[in-house]
């Protein structure tokens, strides 16, 4: 779920207040002080439990990414092709927030999606995951956050689930540099992460509309969510939950939104 935090550290009264209001769904499942906002419907709320069996395959959502290399300068892109090979450009910080690890990337990078140009941000981790095929949770989740360009305020989220099998040599890019201190961040030189490993060229996604799975839970997010589960070893699933314990928010109901492949 997309987030942009203060980089104070949380403490654990406060860890605790922010799991309970992520876990907790609409339909009067809060407590008085933890409803959601006003503004929110709670007609389209995320995660989803995805039935692939209901699922809508006469799609024409167009989806194209463009990734930028370590080398290039922001007039460049790596061309328009779903799925390419590249790596990011500029600087990552890849920090400890206490509820969740995330890596930030420099500006340049984006996905065009039916048109519309959404800029890659940053991607952060949900142990376990939030989104469930067919009743079934993965061992992790990654969300890759992308903010609409000239708009940021809406979002489209590239989710990949993770489960547990060989050690991802993509995790290891970075896992070492996870800072052990609450609220801090590394800042790493460019080319340290390279997502292209994880985007395959035949990426197939499910999509739906939905929301943030943090507060304030606007409903204002395309979803993507990976078919094609990735692995990762049962210690490094560890490392990431060492940090962010069960951050994951429960499943909201569907509401009669169409998910669709693509």
């Amino acid at each position: 779920m997309p987030r942009f935090e203060p980089r104070s550290p949380l403490g654990w009264r406060s860890k605790l207040v922010m799991f309970a209001v992520w876990t907790l769904g609409c339909a009067g499942r809060q407590p008085e002080a933890q409803q959601l906002p006003a503004a929110v419907s709670c007609h389209a709320q995320s995660p989803i439990n995805i039935l692939t069996a209901g699922v809508d395959h006469d799609t024409r959502h167009q989806v194209a990414l463009h990734y930028q290399t370590s080398g290039q300068t922001s007039g460049q892109s790596s061309g328009p092709s779903r799925g390419e090979r590249a790596g990011l450009l500029g600087e990552q910080r890849i920090a400890n927030l206490g509820h969740t690890v995330q890596v930030s990337f420099a500006p340049g990078s984006t996905v065009e999606f039916d048109g519309r140009v959404y800029e890659f941000r940053q991607f952060h981790f949900h142990t376990p995951s939030e989104h469930h095929v067919d009743g079934l949770a993965y061992a992790m989740e990654m969300h890759m956050v992308h903010t609409l360009r000239g708009d940021e305020h809406r979002y489209l989220v590239i989710a990949l689930l993770f489960k547990h099998g060989p050690a991802s040599a993509f995790l290891d890019e970075f896992i070492a540099a996870i800072p052990r201190r609450e609220g801090s961040e590394r800042v790493e030189p460019p080319g340290t992460v390279d997502i292209s490993e994880l985007l395959a060229a035949d990426e197939r996604y499910f999509h739906y509309e939905g929301s943030l799975t943090t507060p304030p839970y606007t409903e204002a997010v395309t979803w993507l969510v990976a078919e094609q589960p990735r692995e990762a070893s049962e210690a490094q699933v560890e490392r990431f939950a060492s940090v962010e314990g069960d951050n994951a928010r429960a499943v909201q109901a569907r509401n009669g939104r169409v998910v669709d492949e693509l």
